[in-house]
């Protein structure tokens, strides 16, 4: 049953994810109703060495929820999790994905929630940077929007970044 893969997923267990995958469980499984998988439910629950136990054994890397539309990558960088982002990245997995209904990637998900170790790291990580979700809104303008308390190194290089924006905004 592969409910009791996500049960072992949310509660960090290896053991018990490998007796599942073990047992004839898939490693893909995604529950119907939420669209999550075990990695997505082992990063939603900060459960990084399950989640990168799961990458390691092939689980799908760009599976969206269907409750959130974030991919695994989407809940890292929305955590700050910066190393759960490069295993993620090392394996595979797209991180200019947009998947949610307001066009955010990854990238555009850590600016939003302030996890500032992981918008450093996407400077470093190849990703499109001037990237915009569906409301044309870029990182700078989302910093803006927002008002938040944003360290003056990322004002000054996400300004940069604005300012070569292809379309000029």
């Amino acid at each position: 049953m592969s409910m009791k893969l996500l049960k072992a997923a949310e509660k960090g267990d290896i053991a018990a994810l490998e007796l599942r995958l073990n047992e004839g469980d898939d490693i893909a499984y995604v529950q119907k109703s939420t669209g999550l998988n075990a990695l997505i439910t082992a990063l939603n629950c900060g459960n990084d060495a399950a989640a990168q136990w799961l990458v390691e054994q092939g689980s799908p890397l760009d599976q969206v929820s269907l409750t959130t539309g974030m991919t695994a990558a989407a809940w890292a960088a929305f955590n700050g999790r910066v190393e759960m982002l490069q295993v993620l990245r090392q394996a595979g997995a797209d991180l200019d994905r947009t998947a949610d209904g307001q066009g955010r990637t990854p990238y555009l998900f850590a600016v939003d929630h302030g996890a500032w170790d992981a918008v450093r790291w996407f400077w470093s990580a190849g990703v499109d940077l001037q990237r915009r979700d569906a409301q044309g809104r870029n990182a700078c303008d989302l910093l803006m929007q927002r008002g938040r308390d944003v360290p003056g190194d990322l004002l000054e290089c996400m300004a940069d970044h604005a300012a070569v924006s292809p379309t000029g905004r």
